[in-house]
Order: structure tokens, then sequence, then C-alpha cells
């Protein structure tokens, strides 16, 4: 056994093991490391996203109902509004006043101007809209009237396009939940350069994913390495 432990001791690897830190030190590295890959990756899933020029907001539901009958909805956060969503519960209805009058949704060219549609995923919003759809250009759009879906638009989940200025006009999707006489606006998108956007467009995954990953990564190869370690001293105990 002495022979064994002698030439384990010259063994390079083993070397270098022996050099690193204690095991109560390597093991409040790797807690430290793993607490901040926790936190990285908490950081990353609870905030809305930039990258690149799309815009992408997931966390900032907006509610429109008979206990919030209105809210202006500021799709960049500039401290701007770019559309007030009301509910007027008389008649009822759902209704969404421009602010700007650059600001306008994606309809049917077919259907009342009035009126907004549901767009297939991947359906191109930009200065030129597929056949068929066009940019509405009035003041108010309505969603629901006395209880029933109006245009294009269905109850449950529906995507929707729309322009709005931005320092020059930008593109941009929402997702609405859609009922009788409720509204929420569950997440949305928008490109800030001007140019072109899909529905259901999001940006990319940012190097902070990739940084976590390899967080992730070096904490296993860390845990590998010291079970294999450990494992070398017990054969020579």
């Amino acid at each position: 056994m002495k022979v064994i432990k002698k030439k384990l001791d010259k063994n390079p690897t083993n070397k270098r093991i022996n050099s690193q830190l204690t095991k109560k030190e390597r093991a409040c590295l790797d807690s430290k490391l793993l607490g901040y890959t926790v936190l990285a990756a908490g950081i990353l899933v609870t905030s809305d996203k930039a990258d690149g020029a799309i815009q992408y907001f997931s966390l900032s539901a907006i509610t429109i109902n008979s206990s919030n009958p209105t809210s202006n909805w500021d799709i960049d956060n500039d401290a701007t509004p770019d559309f007030q969503i009301h509910y007027n519960s008389t008649v009822p209805y759902l209704s969404a006043r421009r602010l700007n009058a650059n600001n306008a949704w994606v309809r049917n060219a077919i259907s009342s101007s009035s009126y907004i549609d549901v767009l297939p995923t991947a359906t191109i919003i930009g200065p030129t809209l597929p056949t068929n759809y066009a940019f509405q250009n009035v003041a108010t759009v309505f969603f629901t009237n006395t209880g029933t879906v109006l245009g294009g638009l269905s109850n449950g989940s529906n995507l929707v396009g729309f322009q709005f200025n931005a320092g020059g006009i930008r593109y941009g999707w929402a997702e609405f939940q859609l009922a009788s006489n409720q509204l929420t606006i569950t997440r949305w998108a928008y490109e800030n350069t001007g140019q072109p956007i899909q529905t259901g467009e999001v940006p990319e995954p940012n190097s902070l994913a990739y940084l976590i990953a390899g967080y992730v990564g070096l904490v296993e190869m860390r845990r590998r390495r010291k079970a294999r370690a450990e494992g070398r001293e017990a054969e020579l105990k």
C-alpha cells in the first residue's frame, strides 16, 4: 500500500489536487458560486428582456375590468402612455383610445375600422403588412360590446399587432386574454429601430443566459473533481 501511495503522490493530477484549497475552503467556494448562479438565474427569469432591437415585456400584465376600468398602456416604458384601455360598465364595452395620432392597430382590411383582428403567429408587422391587413386610422377601437367580442378577436388568447410613436414609428405585437367584461394584456414586444417584427417574436437568449449555463457547468465539474479526489483519498487509507 505504501508503494501505491508513493506512485499516486507522483501523479501530477494528485499533486494539483493536494495543492488546491482545503475541503472546507472548496466547499465554501462551491456554495458561493452556486449561490451567485441561482441569483443570476433569478434576475434573468424575473426581468423583462431586451436583446438588440427587440424589447420584450412579460411581467407587466395589465388587466382592465370593473375593478380597474381605465389603464394607460405605456408600451416602451418611457413615462408617456401610448394607448388608454377602458372598460365602460354601463353598456358595457371594452375599448382602446390612442394617445398619439400615429398610433394604430392592425386589422383585416375588409373588417370595420373600429375593430381589430387576431393575427397568426409570425405575421410580419411593419411598414408593409401582409395581404388583406392594414393599420386602421381611428382614434378608438372596440374589443367588446354588450358582452360580445367584436371583430376578428375571440374569447381567450389573441395575438394583435400595432404601431406607435417613440421618436419614430415602431412596430410591435401584444397578447390579449379577452373575456366579455375583462381584458388582460399579458405580454408584448416591439422593435426599437423601426424595423418589422413578427407576432410572437422575442429576443434571442442573451449573454447572461450563457454565463449562467457556464457557471452551472463549472459547479458540476468541481463537484465531480472533488468526489474523485475524495475517492482516491479513501483508497489510500
